[in-house]
């Protein structure tokens, strides 16, 4: 594996291959990959997505398609619903961390899957606006 920005991402299965799944292996032939995570690595490579964001997508997606034992290419609209309840009713994520979800999913059924119309079927939760801390002004004249 290379260091942070240098070369390509490390390759892992998503989900774990079977039989019917096309197997692609990295360099050192000990990480197994679909042609699926293949395909969302080059088109986060292609839109210059930070290692660490693509990282957090491939894990993102990884636990998408292992909470419903399926390839997420084979999931639609009705499991992406039950998936963000599920993070909110039982992970118990915040609503920014369920956005992050979201940026993931969408990100591979649109960009990477080309599946456009799946996009009103991923909506951002509602966050609170995050308000700004300031330092309190001190009461009274200065100190003498």
């Amino acid at each position: 594996m290379q260091g942070k920005g240098k070369g390509p991402l490390p390759l892992h299965s998503i989900p774990k291959p079977n039989n019917k799944t096309k197997v692609v292996y990295t360099e050192d032939w000990t990480h197994p990959v679909t042609q699926l995570r293949k395909k969302m690595l080059e088109e986060l490579q292609r839109r210059n997505y930070s290692h660490r964001t693509a990282k957090t997508y491939i894990r993102i997606v990884r636990e998408f398609a292992e909470h419903f034992h399926q390839s997420p290419d084979k999931l639609g609209p009705e499991q992406i619903r039950q998936y963000q309840a599920h993070l909110f009713q039982t992970k118990k994520l915040a609503p920014a961390t369920v956005s992050q979800y979201v940026s993931a999913l969408r990100f591979l059924f649109v960009k990477t899957l080309r599946r456009h119309y799946l996009a009103e079927y991923i909506p951002f939760p509602k966050c609170s606006p995050r308000l700004p801390t300031c330092a309190q002004p001190r009461r009274g004249g200065p100190a003498d």
